[in-house]
């Protein structure tokens, strides 16, 4: 390769070992709390203002923490959200040991720790375009979510043997100590300068920089393209993920739900594996669209036949096909957006992203339960429901079937508009921050 930073390098390297250790300690008190509410309380409510708090506040302020990365140093930027995540673990720490932990510190501090990841996902994200080459980008973010799937997999079983053990002080001091060491590779790494047009511009107020993610993307119609894209098939996994379990439920015991989610995270991992070990097509938007509409071949196949191993093998190929979307999208917001301005870029998808998950929330059921549900009994589109059978579980059966086909109907929507399939010509940004890729008409 010809003047990048290859993906295993020594900084990517010693970030990407930073982060995973770090991620799966996190994994494991959040699990660990959401066990420690539900046992204390027995509410499924309390359990969900859990997520809630731990997710709203990030939404919320998404796009000012984004401009602000793009104002600072990313490493320094990461280094301040993982300093108050620590502060935040200390805390739970510090209420552990006195006795006083109550559900509402709980509620407070996946609060803070909210907005500190508001801070770190935009960092992480602009980091990483720095540590690997352009054309690397796909292999390096396989890797990174090697580490989502592996600790997603993981944590689960290694929280609940913890929890059982060494209970949820010994679970929380284990995420400090994984804090402090991915804080200690934050420290000696090492990171390229930023050499992009632009970088000493004026500051203008933080309200207008915080738009300027949004308009730079309504600049380019094929980015913006491949957004709406995103934000399409983000909604439908969503929505989708959220009847796996009543689904599996309506028909099979939980030790089969335990499997079929199983299924799930291993195509994840499996996907991660074969991209971080290819690299990628070399045109990405082939390969997000040609994922997004085998994935949703998958999905709408879960449907059709109630099955713990049918279901389980949907989830496995609809779980590959989402590692290798997700890795193509990271990939070409890598490629194709300015290194000056992928702070705010990335906090538009990342706002849009997680307001799917309250309004999936709370469309699922009444869809599932009500509207569909209706439409199978009656028959549904095509005879549905007169050729696979009523019963309880088929309005979610339907919502699988309906979700599947709109995700393919977006991959061939896309595919027809010539802007979306010509993104990766829209910008010729260099290989990495100051590095020419050698093609291309300069920054639209």
């Amino acid at each position: 390769m010809e003047g990048g930073v290859r993906v295993w390098s020594r900084p990517f390297l010693l970030f990407w070992l930073g982060q995973t250790v770090t991620q799966a300690g996190s994994a494991l008190t959040r699990f660990s709390l959401g066990v420690w509410v539900f046992q204390r309380t027995g509410s499924a409510s309390q359990f969900g203002l859990i997520v809630l708090f731990g997710s709203l506040p990030a939404v919320l302020v998404m796009p000012f923490t984004g401009a602000l990365v793009d104002r600072m140093d990313r490493r320094r930027a990461l280094i301040l959200s993982d300093v108050g995540a620590t502060l935040c673990t200390l805390a739970l720490v510090a209420l552990l040991f006195v006795g006083r932990l109550d559900t509402w510190h709980i509620w407070l501090i996946v609060a803070a720790n909210s907005l500190c990841g508001s801070l770190g996902q935009p960092a992480h994200f602009a980091l990483v375009t720095q540590l690997v080459a352009r054309q690397e980008a796909a292999r390096a973010d396989g890797m990174l979510q090697i580490s989502d799937a592996l600790c997603g997999l993981a944590a689960p079983i290694v929280a609940g043997l913890l929890v059982s053990t060494v209970g949820l002080t010994g679970v929380v001091v284990i995420d400090l100590v994984t804090a402090l060491f991915g804080l200690s590779t934050l420290a000696r790494l090492r990171v390229p300068p930023r050499l992009f047009a632009g970088a000493e511009a004026p500051r203008q107020g933080l309200l207008r920089e915080a738009a300027e993610g949004w308009v730079y993307l309504r600049q380019r119609t094929g980015l913006f393209g491949v957004l709406l894209v995103w934000a399409a098939l983000s909604f439908i996994v969503e929505l989708v993920t959220l009847g796996v379990s009543p689904l599996v439920l309506s028909f099979a015991s939980p030790v089969a739900l335990g499997s079929t989610l199983a299924a799930g995270g291993a195509g994840i991992l499996t996907g991660a594996l074969l991209m971080s070990a290819w690299g990628g097509p070399r045109r990405l938007v082939d390969g997000l669209l040609g994922a997004a509409f085998v994935g949703g071949l998958a999905i709408s196949a879960i449907g059709l036949w109630r099955s713990v191993p049918w279901i389980a093998g949907g989830l496995f190929v609809s779980g590959l096909c989402l590692s290798w979307l997700s890795t193509c999208v990271q990939a070409l917001w890598a490629r194709c957006v300015a290194p000056g301005v992928r702070g705010r870029v990335y906090s538009v998808r990342a706002v849009i992203q997680g307001l799917c998950v309250p309004v999936c929330a709370l469309l699922a059921g009444p869809l599932s339960e009500g509207v569909l549900q209706g439409l199978w009994l009656g028959g549904g589109p095509g005879g549905l429901g007169r050729l696979l059978g009523a019963g309880p579980g088929r309005g979610l059966s339907l919502l699988f079937v309906l979700g599947g086909v709109c995700a393919m109907a977006v991959a061939v929507t896309a595919l027809l508009h010539p802007r979306v399939r010509a993104v990766e010509l829209e910008t010729g940004l260099p290989m990495t921050d100051g590095q020419s890729l050698g093609h291309g008409k300069g920054n639209p």
